[in-house]
């Protein structure tokens, strides 16, 4: 599980959440990652930063939580937004398939708009 979402930071990067890193989240934050999903939605900037980290882990082991801080600030500043930030952290969640998948829809002749 976790496959990747690419989200144009400093550079092209690959954003991912497999168990453990829901698991890294949730210690990291010390609350349910229900809550975490809630705080995300409350633009709490902290538990962004977080999730972003630890997503980003896999694309760059050498990612400090620090430089995740300097690259949201680029990317607002290039002219990007946080729900965009958001937006690409939840298509992750929902690739990891924890979180439920997207289903296909069908229009009402069966075939895929």
């Amino acid at each position: 599980m976790g496959e990747r979402v690419e989200i144009v930071l400093d550079r092209p990067r690959e954003v991912r959440f497999t168990w453990a890193d829901l698991k890294v989240v949730q210690g990291r934050l010390g609350k349910p990652l229900g809550d975490v999903m809630v705080d995300m939605g409350r633009l709490d900037v902290v538990a962004i930063q977080h999730l972003l980290f630890v997503g980003l882990r896999h694309d760059d082991p050498r990612l400090r939580f620090e430089d995740v801080g300097d690259l949201i600030e680029k990317f607002v500043v290039g002219g990007k937004t946080v729900g965009d930030l958001l937006y690409a952290l939840n298509e992750a969640f929902t690739a990891s398939g924890y979180f439920g998948r997207e289903e296909v829809r069908k229009d009402r002749d069966g075939d895929t708009p």
